[in-house]
C-alpha cells in the first residue's frame, strides 16, 4: 500500500497490524510524509533492497528467523541508525534486548506523535552529521554553540526561537506543519497542538529579530498548513 505525498520523509513501515498501519499512514501523510506499508519482514527487506527510504519503522514481534534476518540486513546495510524498532514485550522480546540492538526503540502501545518525534530525531541526526555550520549567505547558524550570527554579529534568540530556526533550516524549502512545529517546541505536556498561539508568537518574534539584524525574510507562512524556510542560491 502506498500513500504518495510531495513533501517530507519517505518512510517504510513494516508491521502486520493493519489497523495500526492505517492510522500511521493517515497521520504521517497529514504531517507531509510519504509512506510505504509492508506486512512481513521479508517483503520489507525486499523493498529496502530496491529503494531508498529516509526512515524505517519496523515492528519486532517474536524475533523469529524472518525478523532476525531483517535486523541483520539493516545493520549490514548501515540502515540501523535510520530505524525505529517497535515492539510489545514478551518472554522473548524484552526492553533490554531491544535496546541492545543499537537502534531507536518505541514500546507498544505508543502514540502517533511519539512515533513522529522518533522519526524527526532520525532526520535531524542525518542532517547534522558532520555539520557544524549552516550558511544562508551572511546568516550563519552555529550548531555546536547554539548561536546565530548575521554578518558576524550575534542575534539574541531565545531557546525556542533558535530551535524553530534550526528546524526550518534543516528542512529548507519544505513546508513544516503547525502541528509538527508546536510539538517540536513544546516542553510541557500541558501544551497541546490545538492552540497554536505560542507558535505564532515564536514565529513572529523570530522574524522580527532576523529582520532587525538585516536578514532577508526567509520564513514563509503557508496559510492553513504551516511554515517554510525558503532559500534559493540563485
Amino acid at each position: 500500500m502506498f500513500c504518495p505525498y510531495i513533501l517530507g520523509m519517505k518512510i517504510l513501515v513494516i508491521d502486520h497490524d493493519e489497523a495500526l498501519t492505517r492510522k500511521i499512514d493517515y497521520f504521517l501523510k497529514a504531517e507531509g510524509h510519504w509512506c510505504e506499508l509492508h506486512k512481513t519482514p521479508s517483503s520489507g527487506q525486499e523493498a529496502l533492497s530496491a529503494h531508498y527510504y529516509d526512515a524505517i519503522v519496523c515492528n519486532i514481534a517474536t524475533l523469529d528467523d524472518q525478523e532476525f534476518e531483517l535486523l541483520k540486513f539493516l545493520r549490514q546495510s548501515k540502515l540501523d541508525k535510520k530505524t525505529v524498532l517497535t515492539f510489545t514485550t514478551n518472554t522473548v522480546v524484552t526492553i533490554p534486548k531491544m535496546e541492545g540492538l543499537g537502534m531507536a526503540t518505541l514500546p507498544k502501545p505508543y502514540t502517533l506523535p511519539a512515533l513522529h518525534e522518533r522519526l524527526q530525531s532520525i532526520l535531524h541526526q542525518e542532517s547534522l552529521a558532520g555539520n557544524e555550520l549552516i550558511n544562508f549567505n551572511k546568516l550563519v547558524i552555529h550548531i555546536p554553540g547554539r548561536m546565530v550570527t548575521m554578518q558576524g554579529a550575534p542575534i539574541a534568540l531565545t531557546r525556542r526561537e533558535y530551535d524553530l530556526l534550526l528546524h526550518l533550516a534543516l528542512n529548507k524549502n519544505k513546508v513544516i506543519s503547525r502541528n509538527t512545529l508546536a510539538r517540536y517546541l513544546s516542553t510541557s505536556s500541558a501544551e497541546t497542538t490545538e492552540d497554536f498561539s505560542a507558535l505564532y508568537v515564536h514565529v513572529k518574534n523570530l522574524k522580527k529579530k532576523l529582520k532587525a539584524a538585516g536578514c532577508d525574510d526567509l520564513i514563509e507562512t503557508v496559510y492553513g498548513i504551516g511554515y517554510r524556510l525558503t532559500y534559493n542560491l540563485n
